[in-house]
């Protein structure tokens, strides 16, 4: 097995439509829907090559190759991302804008919604990781022959599927309040759902005030959905409110000052 090959295929697909209306000049609505679909595999030069039945080694994933390292040697086969399959990675987002002219006033109202699935499915050692060396022969070929193994792992999961969901929403008013000055207020609002798994509830976390039933003492593995823990990754964060302000000053025919502030809230799975 040739440690430097691999295979990676990746596909992207990313349709999106979009709808004007116009319900009387001073007040125009958009409508936008846009979705994106992915894939992407990555393959060693193991992963399906029946290796593993071929020369009889059991545990691990019979039609993988394994890893072998040998004091001494060139290492044979790829010690990790032997199989990673990320397939389909789905997201899709709805927004929807209303602009209202008023007097001189510009008014802006939107909504967004956001969501994301990622199917996972990692076999990153699964046909097993094998060293050798000459501590207990002499030579490390002959422990390989003797199958006396120094270490040995493997290392395959189970598919997960995540989701998160993001919402937004804003109101934005540029405000002309002479020919000269104009005013920019606005307030935005966003919220990241916390990440859940879908499959399962396969999230787990540390807990390091929870008594641990084996040994009763702090500190326990906990499970998402199970046990009264939340299916949610951590608690929601619904409070996220940014205001802005801005101003456009024009001081002569070719002259303007332009200048801003904002708070920004940064999506915690962007």
């Amino acid at each position: 097995m040739d440690p430097f090959r691999r295979t990676r295929t990746g596909k992207y697909y990313s349709p999106s439509v979009t709808w004007f209306h116009s319900f009387k000049p001073s007040l125009i609505n958009e409508l936008r829907f846009s979705y994106d679909w992915r894939s992407f595999t990555n393959l060693n030069s193991g992963a399906y090559s029946n290796l593993n039945q071929q020369i009889g080694l059991n545990g691990v994933r019979q039609d993988f190759g394994p890893r072998i390292t040998v004091t001494g040697y060139q290492t044979m086969g790829e010690g990790s991302n032997m199989e990673r399959i990320q397939s389909p990675i789905k997201g899709h987002q709805i927004t929807e804008n209303l602009l209202w002219l008023k007097g001189n006033h510009s008014v802006k109202f939107g909504f967004e919604r956001r969501g994301s699935t990622n199917d996972d499915l990692n076999r990153n050692t699964a046909g097993g990781v094998f060293g050798f060396n000459n501590l207990a022969t002499g030579h490390g070929v002959a422990a390989l022959l003797l199958g006396w193994v120094l270490n040995a792992s493997v290392n395959e999961v189970l598919p997960i599927r995540s989701e998160i969901i993001n919402y937004g929403g804003y109101i934005q008013d540029d405000w002309k309040i002479t020919q000269r000055l104009t005013l920019n207020l606005g307030l935005r609002w966003d919220m990241d759902t916390p990440r859940r798994e879908l499959f399962d509830n396969r999230m787990n976390s540390f807990d390091l005030f929870a008594i641990n039933p084996v040994s009763g003492t702090p500190g326990s593995i906990t499970f998402a959905g199970r046990n009264g823990v939340s299916k949610w990754a951590h608690d929601f964060d619904p409070n996220n409110f940014a205001p802005r302000l801005g101003f456009a000053l024009r001081l002569k025919e070719k002259w303007a000052v332009r200048g801003g502030a904002a708070m920004l809230y940064m999506g915690l799975y962007d």
